[in-house]
């Protein structure tokens, strides 16, 4: 949706959490350049483990909320959400 070529997008969908993603694609990005796309709330603790792991990745976070636009019942999904990456 962004123009990035589909060829150019690479999708590993076996893993089961961030620290599984660091392992499965060392074999496919080696020492490529990479751009990591997840929610902005995930991206410091997925930044964190990709770097430990020996990855540069560039950011690129996704799915900004705004706390006191959504909903009181939305606020305590993102409270919940939140309370996990921290």
């Amino acid at each position: 949706g962004l123009g990035v070529p589909e060829k150019d997008i690479l999708v590993e969908a076996e893993s089961m959490n961030t620290f599984e993603h660091t392992q499965n694609l060392k074999g496919i990005l080696k020492n490529e350049p990479f751009v990591l796309v997840t929610s902005a709330l995930h991206l410091p603790r997925s930044m964190r483990l990709f770097k430990r792991a020996g990855y540069a990745p560039l950011p690129a976070p996704t799915a900004h909320h705004h706390p006191f636009r959504i909903g009181v019942g939305r606020n305590l999904a993102l409270l919940d959400e939140w309370w996990m990456e921290m």
